[in-house]
């Protein structure tokens, strides 16, 4: 405590103490389970007269083959009018209530002020068990996925997606599959109306409320628009397996007239959602491109002006996760460009963090967080994930104590066993004249804008 005469000078040379991280309490979920299997969460949330409904149906991945973006379509068709209503009629009756509906192909959510949010819950269960797969819908359908690909031929960022499934995923894998004028003109509104029949279960599926609604409330309403819901069947759960390159490889797809280079270097990795590495992973990540003041970001930014940003990407996910940066830079400095990120993923790798960059990224990862749970729906997926993955019941409560625990020896580690020193993908869109400068890295293949291959550069 300051004597009553010190100077307020002295005061402020006074570095305050850092407060020690501590669990966080959440407001509890309440979750039970319908006859027919489906299960139901609820977070309540009495600040506003609003309430959301969140359908996640745990189906897993499977193959598309020659017939990619069949499981986008169907998600769309469920929109698209029920046995009860047309499409005009059901849009209609959705925007008369002032709700907002919305159907994947891994379910879908509503939302509305709770006076109206009934209706809107009724609308949307007719949708997602009683969709008409109207054949004028689907054949607009079809037509608006085709223009969305003819666009896509000009567009450097969807370019590089393609690119990026062929490369970096297994040929055998779904992650790999791309979308093209083929593909979607194979899709029939049979494999839509089979997809759905197969995939659409309630044993397998998800019922997240969030917003002002109580228990009984919600119990009369999901026994009222789902408790009929019986589709049963065997769930099969396919595992693919995961080819790791032992070599760095260039890829690159020609954008003539083009003044940059959008430049992605990335790989397939095992990280699966929280796993026990998450937390000191995600903290890696964020020291090498994962926030503004991020190395990567210093480097090509602040230091060297090659670009107005960078950012990796280290994705988890439960059949395949992956590594990811990129950037947009000007064509004369892609071979530097490259040769700074390589370097930077190369010195996390070899060399320790000091305690000062890792306490200040901490500070911002722990700071997201925080900002993040001011989203209610996101307390909503944390409920899901719990169930979903078996997570403790005070997971996410003490999630600011774990990310306080990392050490620089644990992100060593981490960099260690997720950054790679071989085995890269060093992708490129962009001019032709910047193939020398990729050649620098290796041989350089041709691809074209659906990721396909179709020759070598010398």
């Amino acid at each position: 405590m300051l004597e009553e005469n010190t100077p307020i000078e002295d005061f402020r040379k006074e570095k305050p103490l850092p407060e020690i991280p501590r669990a966080i309490h959440f407001k509890e979920e309440k979750s039970f389970k319908l006859a027919n299997g489906m299960t139901i969460i609820l977070i309540e949330n009495h600040q506003l007269p609003r309430v959301t409904a969140q359908l996640f149906v745990d189906r897993g991945i499977d193959n598309e083959n020659d017939k990619a973006g069949l499981e986008q379509l169907t998600g769309r068709m469920l929109s698209c009018g029920t046995k009860y209503d047309i499409k005009s009629e059901w849009d209609t009756k959705i925007d008369y209530l002032g709700g907002s509906v919305n159907t994947s192909s891994i379910g879908g959510y509503a939302s509305s002020l709770k006076k109206h949010f009934p209706k809107i819950l009724s609308l949307f269960a007719d949708a997602v068990q009683y969709p008409a797969f109207p054949i004028n819908e689907f054949q607009n359908l079809k037509r608006q996925f085709l223009s969305n690909i003819m666009a896509q031929k000009s567009d450097a960022g969807d370019i590089m997606s393609n690119l990026t499934k062929k490369v970096i995923y297994p040929e055998n894998h779904p992650y790999s599959e791309v979308l093209t004028e083929e593909t979607i003109q194979n899709i029939s509104i049979d494999d839509c109306i089979s997809l759905y029949e197969i995939n659409f279960r309630p044993e397998i599926s998800y019922l997240i409320f969030e917003g002002d609604i109580n228990l009984d409330e919600v119990t009369q309403l999901t026994y009222q628009y789902f408790g009929k819901w019986d589709r049963k069947g065997e769930v099969v759960r396919k595992k693919f397996e995961m080819f790791q390159n032992n070599q760095n490889d260039v890829s690159f797809v020609e954008k003539p007239g083009s003044v940059q280079s959008l430049i992605r270097i990335g790989y397939a990795l095992d990280y699966t959602p929280y796993c026990r590495d998450m937390i000191a992973a995600n903290l890696m990540n964020t020291i090498l491109g994962g926030y503004f003041s991020s190395r990567l970001n210093m480097n090509l930014r602040e230091e060297r002006g090659f670009t107005y940003g960078i950012s990796s990407v280290l994705n988890m996910d439960e059949h395949l996760g992956s590594f990811t940066t990129t950037v947009n830079v000007r064509n004369e400095v892609t071979s530097e460009a490259i040769r700074q990120i390589l370097m930077e993923i190369n010195r996390l790798r070899t060399e320790m963090v000091t305690e000062n960059e890792l306490e200040m990224v901490k500070n911002v990862v722990s700071g997201n967080f925080i900002r993040s749970i001011e989203n209610p729906m996101v307390i909503a997926r944390f409920a899901l994930a719990k169930k979903k993955f078996n997570l403790e019941e005070n997971y996410f409560e003490n999630q600011l104590i774990r990310i306080n625990t990392v050490t620089c020896d644990d992100i060593f580690t981490m960099s260690k066993k997720y950054l790679r020193e071989e085995g890269l993908h060093i992708m490129a869109v962009g001019n032709k004249d910047v193939v020398p400068q990729l050649a620098e890295y290796g041989t350089v293949s041709l691809f074209n804008y659906k990721g396909q291959k179709i020759d070598v550069l010398k």
